[in-house]
């Protein structure tokens, strides 16, 4: 494990192996404090001790209620370090499973500090309770005053280990053996090791000054990695030293580093009248080497006050003035997994206060560092500053901070209460001091800026906003504002993300503002129409409990089309009627005809480009419902506004209005705004103007014009019947006109008028029920017959039975008929065949002779026309007798009565004669024949309409008088087809009468309603007796008829709230029918395929349609889909529930989850889809079928919070924290909440974290760039997960899709480059002869180092390997490029030095169990090097080394080598210089080991090779002795067999391990010119090897045990050279070389 470094720090740490009097000094200063204070080796004992050891127990027992506040002491103790100058001030800490003490310690905590070191007060201080070195330094910038920061550490470890200035001391909390007192007592650490092992945990020979080491108890290790973790990166905002913290929690992952530092601090202000000074500080937190850093900016005030008498403490008796230091941060706090700590007293305390800055001050907190104490009178003094110091820091950044910027101090704001009532009444100071200051900035519109105080200050919605400035731009001037008194609150302010801070200074939207802007601006007159039109929905939306008094409605008024505007609502709803038509075409005939009629009943209707720009209008509906509601503004349809002007003539009776009315109406059918049924039914009530010229307001009948007509000739000119409402059309009627600038023709209108006002001739006049005048003389033969022809007509369709009483009366009597005798009356005129009495008399006979007569005699009686009744002569069987209960329907229709008048009365006497031949007087043989009648008479269009008002004013009479026959009456006209309705004739039980309830839904269902046209309204007053016919008038009796009218979709815009409710109402009353109606199906398919309910979307089909619920209010907002609106319905919408959920509304949260996951893609808008996302997580949707659904995910805009763009899915991952990934994938922990991310990964299926197709994507990215390069931390990123997941399928996906691998250059950058042009140095030698040249190959790029990379060097090699590029050696030709000439006298002697017994132990052994090479082929592999000569030269061995890499490249180099072995002609040549052995160094054993381990495994991998190489040089190391010799075996896990010992037995029979080349000089030529190292004793040198043996059989890896045993020679060697330094000559050469050698391979083997 290796700590982090700081690039300034290192040339001031010590080399912590301590100088020999220091070290002395120290440790004599130890002896004696064990001596003196605590008696040990003292004959007299101290007799304080146990109070020591009971005070040290007690403290800390009881100081800290946590066991992490002891980091927080070691922090405090190293901001109160002295630092020398130019040492930037740092701490670090780093955790590792190493066990440094020695005490079984499963985890250990270091502590670095690079401060001046410890001193002997320092140590004392230590030492004791309640003596710390820095009381009553406060005003010195010390922070520490408890006096036992160190003895925290005890709550987390047993024994700590301190090194600084030469001390080496621990401590333990067990009682001392000798002193029986614990924690204080100092111990030396006699381990020698000790440094090493802090060393090799830092990664340096070089450590900081002062090390803590803390062996940490078992259970606290934990709480201590926890809290590591979240060590609070803010602490180093309030230190006036320390600058950088480095956390290191992990010794097992090498980059788990994190550091926290201050990267500048800029903007420095000193404000000299306040005291204060502010500066913008910049802290960054960098997790792990490649983890992106986080930073944050504060702005930190710092500001001073004096102490006042009142708060004055003795703990503080020397400090004179307070430092109040807040610190606001710009942005996300960084915290690193805590708390956000509120208060800091230097350091962090546990105090969340919920403010949105951080207090720093001198505070005296509680024994547990938690909190301040709160009822201490100095911090209370501190308390009564902070309002101030917020209040001059808020006002320094407002002033000093561009517009923009200044919003930003609005987010400082102590918003929410704190927990602590103390902080609270800060809280309530700061805001009242800011309530009473200019602070706000004021929005312009003219580039300045200026402020105001909060009372004054007024914020406006943005919709309003955007209004003004679209008036801005279109030239209206907004100075009017200012008269308002109010200042707008400036746009970069007023925000949804600032409402609560200005909230909490009391600025709010003042509704009653707007129109009072409205007027003082005179924004409506200078408003373009669409603005208008936006400054209405904006009102629109204003709470309906405001009163807006402002002028906001235009009206046209005058023939030039002036534009007016109206005052306040209430006025205008009681006097004016404003409205329009929702067609462009209507409204302007509408208007001209408005204006022609001169504006009746104060209607006006809005300006014509109004109307456009409403109707064209976005948000039109919302708009028109606000005008009908506040305003009574609403639109109006041609047939209401005719209405409307009828009424006004029926009131004004004009005569030039009726006229002008008649030629609108006229011109309103040929521009087709006006329906036939429309006109008619207008034209029915509308007065006309007879031929007498006056206006009538009523009539009965209508009369067509007396010219040419029929009944002129009969009444005369004068209409005689006007008493009665017989209106004749005047001829005015006939003449041209113009109305509205449109023309009407000659005798156009009169016809117009004379078919809608169904205008009438003779005989088609109804009967009057008047004397008819021209009856009481002589008519002429043409009166007399167009009288009869009148009567006839009548009496033919049925209502002779109901002629009136006075016409019939008048003709009767009147003198105008002409006889033989003169002129008389018809009831005095008879036929002359006629004889009455005779009949009489032949009736009795007849009679008589019946009662005894035979059957065939009685049918004819029956069946002959010979009874005399009310229609002359007809046969009995159809004829009743007359009777008082049904004499009223006798007047409705004409049946044979017997004529009592011609039998008299004794016809009565014959009751059971006259049933007998077939009379009806029972009431079911009457009924019969009067509903015949009754049928033929109801079935005629041209009196069936009278005669059915008749028959229901005959059956209110029945109903008033009992009569016996009502019932049965009613009972028979049930069965029959007797009403006129809109399908035709039909059965009163299959009609329907219109009302209210069915005026909703009767525009578009076909309903059989009763044609009130063809009855006229006096049908409604009869609808008691309508029901006892059985005629339907409520939804529950006709829903039947409903479901079956509905024949297609509803039309859009047609169908209104109530509309809706009916048709559920009635689906309601089917869906409760056990009997399942035939057209229900269609009935509920045509609901469904139309746009029946009104949602918060406007009107949608059901299926697109949501239920909303009541307990969803806190989860989503109507506006976030389709729900349906209740309050437009009034009622809520559940009682429907069953039906809502039959015509495909969604109702169940399945439904309503699947609904809202498929109207997602349609909102564009993040708010409503985070909140739908939060829906469907709590409810755990999924989609039904992944494979085919298109799932897609909202990215939101970083720079708007509420626009973003939908994409696949398939392009986001959960995660990217090294976001590598941004060019192709969105990482969504970027813009969504935590909690989100699992709906996200389970419902849309985005992955966890990019797969291996996103890695060879963003690899292809890479390698498209158009440098080539690519940066160290991308590659540690991509090979780092390609060796985390390496297998088969990746090795298959890297070699079809890599084509490119980095490169280190020249230059030291990284590119991209073809596998066929870069090589892997698996030889270093190789590496270092080719790389790193213009015209060499590239060295692939390997991480430096594995300690802060999760890469590693040699797995990442192997990587290469295995997707085909090529190793270095392997690239590699040799070949002798120069050979020496034979020097033939030296084989010999060279041999005994070199081919030694030892050597070719470590041979064999490392061939059979290595390589398991069988035995006869290790000989004779042996044997080879057994018979090789060997050869020394003078001159150089020049080889050649050529590099292939392809065809066209190939590059040479020429080396000299020390050892060249010649297998062709089995020759070993050295090199003249080091022929002598006394002259080897680590070049030449280098050189021989690497020709030997080649030359015997030519053909083998070359780490085979290289492991062979490294024990050939381990066994010159130590001169091939025989102990270690076996020893290196033993670690190597290899030994010798028994056929190989035969072998070594046969090839070396004096059994000499050693080459005996060591000279028998003195001991000090022989350690000088030893092989590799000089030599000790061989006892010392046994001593040391057998030492490092039990270490090796402890668990110490190769390496460590190579480093150990170059130490060691090091420093023989150093000792050496001191002693001999004078006395060593010329000989020294080859020594220093040596040396030179050693230090070489040293740096080789710490690299390895």
């Amino acid at each position: 494990m290796q700590t982090a470094k700081m690039k300034n720090s290192i040339t001031n740490y010590d080399l912590c192996i301590p100088d020999d009097e220091m070290e002395a000094e120290a440790k004599a200063h130890i002896e004696e404090l064990r001596l003196k204070k605590f008696s040990i080796g003292s004959k007299h004992p101290n007799p304080l001790t146990q109070d020591l050891h009971h005070a040290v127990t007690c403290l800390s027992a009881e100081l800290y209620t946590k066991h992490v506040h002891f980091l927080m002491e070691l922090i405090q103790n190293a901001e109160d370090n002295e630092y020398e100058d130019g040492v930037e001030p740092t701490l670090e800490f780093a955790l590792t499973t190493e066990d440094i003490t020695g005490c079984g310690a499963e985890e250990t905590l270091l502590v670095f500090n690079n401060e001046v070191g410890f001193s002997r007060k320092n140590m004392e201080s230590i030492c004791s309770v309640g003596r710390s070195t820095k009381k009553g330094m406060r005003r010195k910038g010390f922070i520490g005053e408890k006096g036992i920061g160190f003895k925290s550490v005890f709550l987390v470890s047993k024994l700590p280990h301190i090194v600084s200035n030469g001390y080496k001391v621990k401590f333990s909390e067990e009682p001392d053996k000798d002193c029986g007192i614990g924690y204080i007592v100092p111990e030396w650490i006699s381990d020698e090791s000790f440094i090493s092992k802090i060393q090799n945990v830092y990664g340096s020979e070089v450590i900081p000054t002062t090390t803590i080491v803390l062996p940490l108890k078992t259970d606290k290790v934990k709480p201590v990695t926890k809290e590591l973790s979240s060590l609070h990166p803010e602490l180093l905002l309030f230190l006036s030293k320390l600058s950088r913290l480095y956390v290191h929690e992990n010794s097992i992952v090498p980059n788990n580093v994190t550091a926290i530092s201050i990267v500048s601090q800029t903007n420095y202000i000193v404000s000299s009248d306040k005291g204060a000074t502010s500066s913008i500080i910049h802290l960054s937190v960098k997790e792990k080497p490649d983890a992106p850093e986080e930073k944050c900016k504060y702005y930190l005030w710092r500001q001073s006050f004096a102490v006042t008498d009142q708060a004055k403490v003795s703990e503080r008796a020397d400090v004179k003035e307070w430092i109040v230091s807040l610190a606001f941060p710009f942005g996300k706090r960084l915290k690193r997994g805590t708390s956000s700590v509120g208060v800091f007293a230097f350091l962090p305390t546990s105090m969340v206060t919920k403010f949105p800055f951080v207090i720093q001050a001198d505070f005296i907190l509680a024994s547990s560092r938690e909190s301040i104490v709160f009822d201490s009178k100095w911090n209370q003094g501190i308390l009564e500053c902070l309002p101030v110091a917020f209040y001059n820091a808020f006002l320094s950044f407002v002033n000093l901070s561009s517009m923009r910027r200044v919003a930003w101090a609005f987010e400082f704001l102590p918003l929410h209460a704190s927990p602590f009532p103390e902080l609270n009444k800060v809280r309530e100071t700061i805001r009242m001091k800011l309530c009473d200051s200019m602070i706000v900035p004021c929005e312009t519109f003219n580039n300045h800026i200026t402020y105001c105080k909060p009372s004054s200050a007024v914020r406006i919605l943005p919709s309003f906003r955007e209004i003004l400035i679209k008036l801005k731009e279109t030239g209206v001037s907004l100075s009017g504002i200012s008269s308002t008194k109010m200042c707008l609150v400036h746009s970069s302010l007023d925000q949804d993300k600032y409402g609560p801070s200005l909230d909490f200074l009391g600025v709010y939207h003042r509704y009653e503002w707007y129109g009072q802007c409205a007027t003082a601006c005179n924004l409506v007159s200078q408003a373009s129409d669409e603005i208008y039109i936006d400054i209405l929905y904006f009102f629109s939306q204003i709470p309906r409990h405001v009163s807006i008094s402002s002028h906001l409605l235009k009206f046209t008024t005058g023939n030039g089309g002036e534009i007016e505007l109206c005052g306040s609502f209430v006025s205008m709803k009681e006097k004016l009627q404003i409205r329009y038509c929702t067609q462009p075409e209507l409204h302007v005939w509408l208007q001209k005809c408005n204006i022609q009629f001169g504006r009746p009943k104060l209607i006006f209707f809005l300006p014509d480009a109004i109307q456009v720009a409403l109707i064209r209008h976005p948000k039109y509906k919302e708009v028109s419902s606000w005008l009908l509601s506040y305003a009574g503004v609403k639109p109006i349809s041609a047939f209401e506004y005719s209405s409307q002007i009828r009424d006004y003539i029926l009131q004004e009776r004009r005569l030039s209005d009726v006229v002008a009315f008649s030629h609108f109406l006229y011109h309103c059918k040929l521009k087709k705004f006006l329906k036939e049924y429309e006109i008619s039914s207008i034209i029915l009530s509308m007065p006309i103007i007879d031929g007498s010229g006056f206006v009538r307001m009523q009539r009965n009948e209508t009369l067509v014009t007396a010219s040419g007509s029929n009944w002129v000739k009969l009444f005369g000119p004068n209409n005689s019947f006007i008493r009665e409402n017989y209106v004749d059309l005047s001829e005015i009627y006939a003449a041209r006109g113009e109305f509205a600038a449109e023309h009407t023709p000659d005798k156009m209108l009169l016809d117009f008028l004379t078919f809608h006002a169904r205008a009438r001739d003779l005989p088609e006049i109804s009967l009057p029920n008047s004397s008819l005048q021209v009856a009481s003389s002589l008519m002429s033969s043409e009166q007399a017959f167009l009288l009869l022809d009148w009567i006839r007509f009548h009496r033919t369709r049925g209502a002779s039975m109901n002629m009136p009483r006075k016409f019939i009366e008048s003709i009767r009597c009147g003198k105008w008929m002409k006889t033989k005798t003169g002129v008389d009356s018809p009831s005095k005129c008879t036929i002359p065949t006629e004889n009455g009495k005779a009949i009489l008399e032949l009736m009795k006979d007849v009679l008589s002779d019946m009662k005894s007569s035979a059957t065939s005699f009685m049918e004819k009686v029956r069946v002959t026309p010979w009874l005399k009744t009310s229609l002359g002569f007809r046969c009995p069987s159809c004829v009743i007798l007359d009777n008082q209960d049904w004499a009223c329907l006798l007047n409705i229709v004409s049946v044979p009565v017997i004529d009592e008048a011609f039998y008299g009365d004794g016809i009565r006497l014959y009751t059971d004669e006259l049933k007998e031949i077939g009379v009806a007087f029972e009431p079911e043989d009457v009924l019969k024949i009067v509903v015949n009648e009754l049928k033929i008479l109801l079935s005629s269009p041209a009196v069936a309409s009278e005669h059915l008002l008749m028959l229901l004013h005959c059956i209110k009479k029945l109903k008033e008088i009992k009569s016996f026959i009502l019932a049965g009456l009613c009972e028979c006209l049930r069965k029959e087809e007797i009403l006129r309705t809109r399908h035709g004739h039909k059965k009163p039980e299959e009609s329907i009468l219109f009302n209210s309830k069915w005026a909703s839904i009767s525009f578009f269902v076909d309903l059989p309603l009763i044609d009130d046209s063809y009855y006229g309204i006096q049908i409604y007053s009869l609808r008691d007796e309508l029901k006892v016919l059985g005629v339907l008038s409520n939804l529950e009796e006709g829903a039947i008829y409903v479901a079956k009218g509905l024949t297609r979709p509803i039309e859009h815009g047609i169908l209104t709230a109530e509309g809706t409710l009916s048709l559920l109402h009635c689906l309601k009353i089917l869906m409760a029918d056990e009997e399942a109606h035939p057209f229900l199906n269609t009935f509920i398919d045509n609901m469904m395929r139309s746009e029946l309910l009104m949602t918060s979307c406007g009107h949608r089909l059901p299926k697109d349609s949501i239920l909303f619920q009541s307990d969803w209010s806190e989860k989503l907002e109507l506006t976030d889909a389709p729900f349906i609106h209740d309050k437009y319905y009034g009622i809520d919408m559940s009682s429907f529930l069953d039906q809502l959920k039959q015509i495909g509304v969604k109702v169940d949260v399945e439904e309503v989850c699947l609904a809202l996951s498929m109207a997602l893609p349609l909102i564009s808008e993040t708010p409503p889809i985070k909140r739908i996302y939060c829906f469907l997580k709590e409810f755990h949707w999924k989609p039904i079928s992944p494979e085919s659904a298109n799932l897609q995910v909202w990215i939101p805009t970083k720079e708007s919070s509420k626009e973003g763009m939908w994409v696949d899915s398939s392009i986001c991952v959960l995660h990217d924290k090294a976001h590598h990934f941004v060019p192709i994938l969105y990482s969504l922990e970027t813009y969504y909440e935590k909690e989100l991310l699992s709906f996200f990964s389970n419902a849309l299926h985005v992955i966890d974290c990019p797969s291996t197709s996103h890695y060879m994507q963003i690899w292809e990215l890479w390698e498209s760039r158009d440098t080539h390069e690519i940066l160290e931390s991308e590659c540690c990123f991509f090979w780092g997960y390609i060796l985390k997941n390496w297998n088969q399928e990746m090795v298959d996906t890297l070699k079809n899709k890599l084509t490119k691998v980095p490169a280190l250059s020249l230059d030291g950058s990284i590119l991209l480059v073809s596998k066929d042009d870069v090589v892997v140095p698996d030889d270093v030698s190789l590496k270092k002869m080719f790389l790193g040249f213009e015209d060499s190959p590239l060295s692939v790029w390997l991480p430096k180092s594995s300690l802060f990379s999760i890469v590693s060097p040699s797995r990442l090699s192997a990587v290469y390997y295995a997707l085909g590029v090529r190793k270095i050696s392997e690239c590699v030709e040799r070949s002798v490029r120069i050979m020496p000439s034979l020097n033939q006298p030296t084989e010999v002697i060279l041999r005994k030095k070199l081919i030694v017994k030892g050597l070719i132990v470590i041979i064999l052994a490392f061939l059979a169990c290595k390589l398991h090479m069988p035995t006869k082929e290790r000989h004779e592999l042996i044997n080879t090097l057994l018979s090789v000569s060997i050869f020394d030269s003078d001159e150089n061995i020049r080889i050649s080394y050529r590099l292939l890499l392809r065809a066209e490249k190939c590059v040479e180099k020429d080396i000299v080598k020390l050892v060249h072995w010649d297998k062709k002609f089995q020759r070993l040549f050295i090199n003249g210089t080091f022929a002598e052995y006394q002259k080897a160094s680590a070049e030449f054993v280098n050189c021989f080991a690497a020709e030997i381990a080649h030359g015997l495994l030519a053909d083998h991998r070359s780490s085979i090779i290289n492991d062979l190489q490294n024990l050939i040089q381990m066994g010159f190391l130590f001169e091939f002795q025989e102990h270690s010799i076996q020893f290196l075996l033993t670690k190597e896990n290899i030994e010798v067999l028994v056929e190989d010992e035969e072998f070594l037995m046969a090839a070396f029979s004096e059994g000499s391990y050693t080459s005996g080349i060591v000279k028998q000089t003195s001991a000090q030529q022989q350690e000088l010119f030893s092989p590799l190292t000089p030599s000790v004793s061989q006892r010392a040198k046994r001593r040391r090897l057998d030492n490092l043996a039990s270490d090796g059989n402890e668990g110490k890896s190769k390496s460590s045990f190579k480093q150990a045993v170059y130490k060691e020679k090091l420093r023989k060697q150093h000792q050496l050279e001191h002693s001999h330094q004078s006395s060593v000559s010329d000989e020294k050469g080859p020594y220093i070389k040596l040396i030179g050698g050693a230090n070489k391979r040293k740096k080789e083997l710490k690299e390895h």
